[in-house]
């Protein structure tokens, strides 16, 4: 332990600490990965079965809104939930959109705040634009 002191010298402070101010964010990395992994995992069944993707999709968008509680701001986890609430009632299963949906649905208002709240944080981001 006294040779890494040797080697790197201490110059960490308590500056340092006041310095990083809020933007130090901690992502909650277990619910974006399971998140992920359901998001993955429904696509796979999207096709074949509808039922099961369904699950899977509404399993990882809450498994992403949990990890939006660590870090509100983060776009993808945004644009994440944005597209899975679109797949589970927009057009998921079987319907593929043919039942009209106006803007104000409570699913469509979700959406758009979704990605509203991405543009802030990115307004020049090229996969919110295209969702929004």
């Amino acid at each position: 332990n006294t040779r890494i002191n040797e080697v790197v010298p201490n110059t960490f402070n308590a500056e340092d600490l006041e310095s990083i101010g809020q933007r130090v964010k901690h992502i909650n990395i277990f619910d974006y990965a399971q998140g992920f992994l359901d998001k993955e995992r429904g696509q796979y069944f999207f096709r074949q079965e509808a039922v099961c993707s369904k699950k899977y999709f509404k399993r990882a968008l809450t498994k992403f809104q949990k990890a939006l509680e660590s870090n509100p701001d983060d776009k993808e986890i945004l644009c994440n939930c944005a597209e899975l609430i679109t797949i589970i009632y927009g057009y998921g299963g079987a319907h593929h959109n043919k039942i009209a949906v106006g803007q104000d649905a409570p699913w469509v208002k979700d959406v758009y705040s979704y990605l509203q709240r991405a543009l802030s944080v990115d307004s020049e981001s090229p996969r919110t634009l295209f969702q929004y």
